[in-house]
């Protein structure tokens, strides 16, 4: 586990590497990833397109990144750039209602320490019921609003942590080290980046401006950006809410030594 002195206060956090504690990065400004269509339907497809529309308008304000989301047909097994709604067995954190497992070199002695090498998103259909805007609960399973989980989970592959502190996972901070406020700080709660989500709100479908501020400051800026077809955060019980967790997998690097820490909220 990194250690990392915090001060002063931030109203973002970012990934960082376990050995190092490099803020993670990319060195380019285009991020692609595609919806396999085997596990997710039309309407959630819609869902999941326009967290990544939403995002991508935050995006254009500050000249930032370009996110190009599309939807096709994955073959089974582990992908770069795939987002699934999994409905058969859950393997990730349990409770999870998501999860993002971002592959990055983690390796003080490669000058790209820090790297964001790849990303897959999974959404949790065994758990709970992911509904689209407009879709009623059909099920006794926990309903959350997949939109809303999918715009917290973009910002995740964007280099973003959760914007407030628990103690349960390492605490975020931003790229200076200035520690985010803890969670039950007065107005927190209302950040996309918040890591818990009441079923039924919709309120994080829409980045907040310290969200905003976050990606801006990691985004790389891209003038032309190819689109191309390439082919948690987790849910528990707290009371009355759903405690979304950021997870991170491992999965093979293309160079230097990757590490994938797990983080908590």
């Amino acid at each position: 586990m990194y250690a990392l002195i915090l001060i002063a206060s931030a109203s973002w956090g970012v990934q960082r590497t376990t050995v190092s504690a490099l803020p993670l990065w990319r060195d380019t400004g285009c991020i692609t990833m595609t919806i396999d269509t085997n596990t997710a339907g039309e309407a959630e497809q819609s869902a999941i397109t326009t967290a990544f529309t939403t995002w991508q308008a935050a995006l254009d304000s500050c000249g930032g990144a370009k996110l190009n989301v599309f939807a096709a047909p994955v073959a089974a097994g582990p992908h770069d750039a795939v987002i699934r709604i999994v409905r058969d067995h859950w393997d990730f954190t349990p409770g999870a209602a998501s999860t993002t497992r971002i592959a990055y070199i983690d390796d003080p002695t490669n000058e790209d320490d820090g790297k964001i090498l790849g990303a897959e998103m999974y959404f949790n259909g065994v758990d709970f019921e992911l509904l689209a805007p407009g879709a009623a609960a059909k099920t006794a399973r926990p309903a959350l609003d997949l939109q809303a989980v999918a715009t917290h989970e973009v910002g995740h592959l964007l280099g973003l942590a959760h914007d407030c502190g628990d103690g349960v996972e390492p605490w975020p901070a931003d790229q200076e080290g200035r520690a985010v406020p803890a969670c039950d700080a007065p107005g927190v709660a209302a950040t996309t980046m918040y890591p818990v989500i009441e079923p039924g709100v919709i309120d994080a479908r829409t980045p907040k401006a310290n969200d905003i501020a976050g990606a801006c400051s990691l985004a790389v800026a891209e003038e032309t950006c190819t689109p191309g077809v390439s082919g948690g955060c987790n849910a528990g019980g707290r009371s009355s809410l759903w405690l979304l967790l950021l997870v991170f997998s491992a999965r093979p690097a293309s160079r230097g030594t990757s590490r994938y820490p797990s983080r908590r909220s």
